[in-house]
């Protein structure tokens, strides 16, 4: 899954989300037996005050491409309301829980 990554840049908070989607993504690339196939992140960083989740998709089946898409939209989306310095629930308005954000 990570064999391409370019970079990884963004802070703390998002560290469960990232590791909550690369986990389902790696449970598709298990399912192929060539391991040229599959899932590949590129490029994993914040843009715009949500998460980007940059990947390569090689022969997957469109059920599974459709899934890893459904995984990395979802994650994107739920990154809007997580602080990215400590990872609790914020106004999606601000990018850091008030706490963090007088840090």
């Amino acid at each position: 899954l990570f064999s391409n990554l370019s970079y990884v840049e963004c802070a703390d908070g998002w560290a469960d989300l990232i590791d909550k989607v690369s986990r389902r993504i790696h449970l598709i690339n298990n399912s192929y037996e060539n391991k040229e196939d599959g899932v590949f992140a590129a490029q994993i960083k914040e843009k715009f005050g949500g998460l980007r989740y940059y990947v390569d998709i090689n022969g997957l089946l469109d059920h599974d491409r459709a899934q890893v898409e459904t995984f990395i939209s979802e994650a994107e989306k739920m990154s809007y309301s997580i602080c990215t310095g400590c990872g609790k629930t914020k106004d999606a308005k601000i990018k850091r829980c008030p706490n963090c954000s007088t840090r």
